[in-house]
């Protein structure tokens, strides 16, 4: 039998110093913790930007050249991401502060249950869909990055 840790006081002292001796995680192995951990979504698919209202230069396919008027705050923003199995109609709305959308099968599949709204600094909530496709979340402060998982697919981030 080892005499090393014979006395029960000597034990807890050398497990009460290494414990002490790093008490915050240092930023490289916090780094590498995300990288690995972005690496659990890599089968989503991405789903590409077909529209933005905030692009003056590319209006809807199919619609018309906007007509400029003056507002008092920022307009609403309107955009369209697409997979091969899924289109989102997203609206930012400025005052107050919402989320509004529409998931879109392409084929003949379901309208997902629900979309998962993620942020960098907070954790991922949980959205209900209804039967046509439509959800809402406010309020919802448009002042930080998103993004929205559903059905496999994965927008990029949204600022």
């Amino acid at each position: 039998m080892s005499t090393a840790w014979s006395d029960d006081d000597a034990l807890f002292r050398a497990l009460g110093e290494a414990l002490a001796e790093e008490s915050v995680v240092p930023d490289s192995v916090t780094r590498s913790g995300r990288a690995v951990f972005t690496w659990r979504t890599v089968d989503a698919e991405l789903s590409a930007l077909r529209y933005d209202s905030a692009d003056e230069s590319a209006p809807a396919p199919g619609a018309r050249p906007p007509v400029l008027v003056r507002a008092d705050g920022p307009p609403r923003r309107s955009l369209t991401f697409e997979t091969s199995t899924l289109t989102m109609e997203l609206d930012l709305e400025y005052d107050p502060d919402a989320l509004r959308g529409q998931l879109v099968p392409t084929a003949d599949d379901d309208v997902p249950a629900y979309v998962v709204v993620e942020r960098p600094d907070t954790d991922a909530s949980t959205v209900d869909v209804d039967e046509v496709g439509y959800f809402a979340v406010e309020p919802f402060p448009l002042d930080r990055p998103f993004r929205l998982r559903c059905a496999g697919t994965v927008t990029p981030w949204i600022s």
